[in-house]
Order: C-alpha cells, then sequence, then structure tokens
C-alpha cells in the first residue's frame, strides 16, 4: 500500500506509511500530500487495518477511536472551514443496540453492523412527516366532503389499502433475462452504471438522474429502484413494454413513495440544492393510500369507481412528462421470485422485442404450471 491510495469511501488517503504504521489522512486534507507539516492523519495498527479485494483500506468509524483499533491521532489546529465540514456531516440518530452515531443514509450501524431499518423508509416515517401527510390527508377529505364526494374518497382509501401493488416497467429483455435466471437481480439506473454493466445515458440525462437521487436519496441513490403504486397492475409504458407486478411481502418493509415522478416533483417544488423537501409527500407501505389519497381526491366524481381510479393513479401519457403516478421506490433489487404476475403495454414494435415477450409468456406458464411464484 503507497501513499495515493483511497479507501472504500473515497475520502481517506493511505499518507504513506511510517515506523511500521500507517497513516490515513482524513477528508479535510488534500489528497496525495504525504507526510507534510499541518496534515491530519490516523496512525492505525496493521493488524486492524481492513484490506478489501482491491487492496484499499476500508476504513473505520468514529467508535473504532474508543475500541484501540487507532492507536494514534495527529492534528494541527482546525479552521473554520474543517469545523463547518464536520458539523455538516455530524450523524442525527443513534444505533439502540450498541448507542453509537449513525448517518441517515446508513442501512448499517457502522459499529455492531445491527440494521437501522431502511434508510428511504426511515425518511418517509419521520414524526414531522407523518404528521404533515396526515394534515394533507384530512385537508383532502374534508375538500371531498365539500364537494359531496366524501363516498368515493373513502371507498378510493378502501380500494388502495387492499388492493393495490408496486409495479416497475422495464423493456422486454430486462425482464427476459430476469425471469430466466434465478440468480439474476433487477437493479436500477445508478448502479448498473456503477458497476460498469451498462453505458450512462447522454450526459445531460444522466447529471439529471443522479442530480435527482441525490436530492432525494443521498449516498445510497444507486440502491433505488423506482415503480408505480398500481390497482389493475398497470405501470408507464414510456420506461418499458413489461409490467413486473411484485409481490407484497417482497417489498412492502424496504418500499416508500413519493407524491408524483420524482424529477417532476422537485421541479414542481422548486427544491434548491441545499433546501429541505416539501413534508407530507411522502410515505411507508403502511400509509400509501393516504399519500394517494391526497393526489387523486380533488380528481374524484360522484359515482366513481375502482376503474376509474385504477387509470387515475396511473396515468399512461405520450411522454414520460406527460405521465402520472404515485412513485415507488425499492430499496435494492429483486430476483424472479419477487414477481407475481407480468402484464404487457402491447406487443411489441420489433421482431426482438416480440420474441423477448413470446419468451417472457412461456417463463411464467412453466413456473405456474411448477407450482411457483406466483
Amino acid at each position: 500500500m503507497a501513499a495515493g491510495d483511497f479507501d472504500n469511501d473515497g475520502l481517506n488517503e493511505v499518507a504513506g506509511v511510517r515506523g511500521g504504521g500507517i497513516y490515513v489522512h482524513d477528508f479535510n486534507t488534500p489528497p496525495s500530500s504525504g507526510f507534510v507539516p499541518g496534515a491530519h492523519f490516523l496512525q492505525l495498527r496493521p493488524c486492524h487495518l481492513a484490506v478489501n479485494r482491491n487492496n484499499m483500506t476500508s476504513g473505520c468509524d468514529g467508535m473504532a477511536l474508543q475500541t484501540g483499533q487507532v492507536e494514534q491521532m495527529g492534528s494541527v489546529p482546525s479552521t473554520p472551514a474543517k469545523n463547518a465540514a464536520r458539523t455538516a456531516a455530524k450523524p442525527t440518530m443513534k444505533c439502540q443496540d450498541c448507542g453509537s452515531d449513525a448517518s441517515e443514509s446508513d442501512r448499517l450501524c457502522p459499529t455492531c453492523q445491527s440494521d437501522l431499518g431502511f434508510p428511504n423508509v426511515r425518511a418517509a416515517t419521520t414524526r414531522d412527516e407523518v404528521a404533515a401527510l396526515s394534515r394533507r390527508f384530512k385537508d383532502a377529505r374534508n375538500e371531498a366532503d365539500n364537494r359531496g364526494v366524501k363516498a368515493e374518497f373513502d371507498l378510493f382509501v378502501s380500494e388502495v389499502r387492499s388492493k393495490s401493488h408496486v409495479v416497475v416497467a422495464v423493456p422486454p429483455l430486462r425482464a427476459r433475462d430476469l425471469l430466466s435466471d434465478p440468480r439474476n437481480i433487477y437493479v436500477g439506473y445508478e448502479k448498473l452504471v456503477g458497476s460498469g454493466s451498462r453505458k450512462p445515458a447522454p450526459l445531460q440525462d444522466d447529471c439529471d438522474r443522479r442530480a435527482v437521487g441525490g436530492k432525494l436519496f443521498g449516498s445510497f441513490a444507486h440502491e433505488i429502484c423506482y415503480g408505480v403504486l398500481s390497482l389493475d397492475g398497470t405501470s408507464l409504458p414510456n420506461y418499458g413494454l413489461v409490467f413486473l407486478k411484485l409481490r407484497d411481502v417482497a417489498i412492502k418493509r424496504r418500499v416508500s413513495f413519493l407524491y408524483e415522478n420524482s424529477y417532476l416533483f422537485l421541479k414542481r417544488h422548486k427544491v434548491p440544492v441545499r433546501g429541505d423537501l416539501p413534508q407530507g409527500y411522502r410515505s411507508s407501505w403502511q400509509n400509501r393510500a393516504d399519500l394517494a389519497a391526497t393526489k387523486i381526491g380533488p380528481m374524484l366524481v360522484p359515482g366513481s369507481n375502482a376503474s376509474d381510479w385504477a387509470r387515475q393513479v396511473v396515468v399512461q401519457g405520450p411522454t414520460r412528462s406527460d405521465d402520472s403516478c404515485v412513485e415507488a421506490h425499492v430499496f435494492r433489487g429483486f430476483d424472479a421470485n419477487a414477481v407475481e404476475n407480468i402484464a404487457f403495454a402491447g406487443p411489441g414494435a420489433s421482431r426482438a422485442e416480440k420474441v423477448d415477450i413470446k419468451c417472457i409468456n412461456e417463463l411464467m406458464a412453466k413456473r405456474t404450471a411448477a407450482g411457483g411464484t406466483p
């Protein structure tokens, strides 16, 4: 290991080796500065320095300082800029098992590796977020009562609670690949690009995707798979002709919902880079009906029914900008066993798509005949 090697977070750089100890810069020290006067560093015992398969240090968290894994810490007086950086990075929650600080983006406690819960669901179920959604739901119900559609409003809420599911739209080839091998895992755009499995979108589209994901999810944006809340198993064909309806048990603990498409949501609310998201527009699985009601409530008319509501919950526009949905955010990917059933937006535009769709139908028929999912 030499000076200039980075750890897996890209924040700490190995400054060099001296006297049997390995020194690591903290994130405030300019890269590749080595043992320069004034550099912040940590001296690690060699036996405690974890190395991953790429021969890069895996680092240690702040609690490792208390457990003796760090032999010595050195620094020079802090500057206002460095103090501000530390304050901005201050953890905001504690592990219930060991009491260590953890970040809102963490899935696992950095000290004891206890499960902290899915970060997207935690963000959607904070006290303030739930209270804001409750207020918006009550306002929507009162408005429906004033318009004479309170009965339809209550029936809609009941329908969503009992019959809504998460549906993911994908191209036929991706659906075929997922169903043809039980080892395959469906993951989202960011993870595919990050792993080198696909090329990024054109630069502007790629920047937009990452800006939106970063604003909503921070460092775990690459873990999110996008879908929609659906009452009839349909999704948005602008994202793919094949609609994968996911089993509730496979995603209900790790899915959160947003009032609308995430890009349109940030644009509509003019959310600044460092601004907070407006509250009351996210929900967990348990509160999805309340969120959907705040969106669809103003559209309800006397005598409307479940088929009408299904077309209002998922609006298939001519372009993505014309689509409308309650967006679903599933933490991490899923395999073929997570798929309950499949629907198609059409027969396929090309010969290759038609062949893929035929294979998908055959794969689903074989699985049903064998007594598998569904």
